[in-house]
């Protein structure tokens, strides 16, 4: 291990020690697409209004329809998170927190596209949090669930999960902010699936 788990403590990570990796989640949410891609339970050009529950309508431009591809490879034209989540940050709060489903279906109401889906690259995690939201609905079960169910347990990743019970809290890398503040871990709510697992070396 490299450094040291908290300042001022000579205390190494090891393979066994629970990281926050981020947007390394978007990997696994991609794999859960392929995967009901190959079941034939989803297609990669299917539009993403088809998965989410009815009556949740997505904004188009010049009709052409955001669809999971777009979401998958960051071409869906969607912004890097949706409103509430600026908000959240603004305020110093934990940004992805009780950010619920609703508040997504909530932004898409009032989102207008400045270009047709597939035309360019544009990072988004809005984008991958709603293909997690997508896949579940289309999977009926939860985001966590389903990758429990595709990937975590096939592969045994012992430690790859969303969400900590206390003795993988004790094993967590403390966060910090720049100069040595200590941070807060994130909680992904909704949106876990564009950044909410934590794992280990080991995993």
């Amino acid at each position: 291990g490299f450094g040291t788990l908290e300042l001022g403590k000579n205390t190494k990570p090891d393979g066994r020690t629970i990281f926050e990796i981020g947007s390394i989640t978007k990997v696994f949410t991609g794999i859960a697409l392929a995967d009901l891609v190959v079941e034939g339970k989803a297609k990669l050009d299917e539009p993403l209004e088809s998965l989410l529950p009815k009556g949740v309508l997505v904004p188009e431009r010049d009709g052409v329809k955001i669809t999971l591809e777009h979401l998958a490879t960051h071409h869906s034209g969607l912004p890097r998170v949706p409103t509430v989540v600026l908000t959240r940050t603004l305020f110093g709060k934990d940004p992805y927190a009780d950010v619920l489903e609703k508040d997504l279906f909530d932004f898409l109401k009032i989102w207008k596209p400045s270009r047709p889906s597939g035309k360019e690259y544009d990072y988004s995690n809005l984008g991958a949090g709603l293909l997690g939201v997508a896949l579940a609905t289309r999977a009926e079960t939860t985001f966590e669930e389903l990758l429990n169910t595709k990937i975590i347990k096939p592969l045994r990743l012992v430690d790859t999960t969303l969400k900590l019970d206390d003795a993988r809290i004790a094993r967590l890398a403390k966060p910090y902010l720049k100069g040595g503040k200590p941070g807060n871990s994130w909680r992904f709510d909704a949106l876990a699936g564009c950044g909410g697992l934590k794992s280990t070396v080991d995993d």
